[in-house]
C-alpha cells in the first residue's frame, strides 16, 4: 500500500524530538554512527519543514495568480 499524505506539523515536531534524543543519546554512549543518522533525520525533518511552508506560501500565490488571470479586465 502507497500513502502520500503529508505529514502533519504536530508529527514533525515529535519526529524531531525523538531525532534529538537519539542523537544525544548516541553521543553519550559514544555511538557516532547513530549520532551521525539522528543528525540527518534532524537535517530532513527540518528541511521538510521548509518545503511545506514553501508549498503553502506558493499554493496562496498561484491562487491569486490565477484569479488574476480569469477576471481580466481588458477582455
Amino acid at each position: 500500500m502507497t500513502t502520500n499524505k503529508p505529514m502533519t506539523g504536530e508529527q514533525l515536531d515529535e519526529l524531531m524530538a525523538v531525532a534529538v534524543r537519539m542523537q544525544r543519546d548516541a553521543e553519550v554512549a559514544r555511538d557516532f554512527p547513530s549520532a551521525n543518522f539522528a543528525y540527518a533525520v534532524q537535517v530532513a525533518v527540518h528541511e521538510l519543514g521548509k518545503v511545506q511552508t514553501d508549498f503553502v506560501a506558493l499554493t496562496a500565490e498561484n491562487a491569486v495568480l490565477k484569479h488574476a488571470m480569469t477576471s481580466n479586465p481588458w477582455a
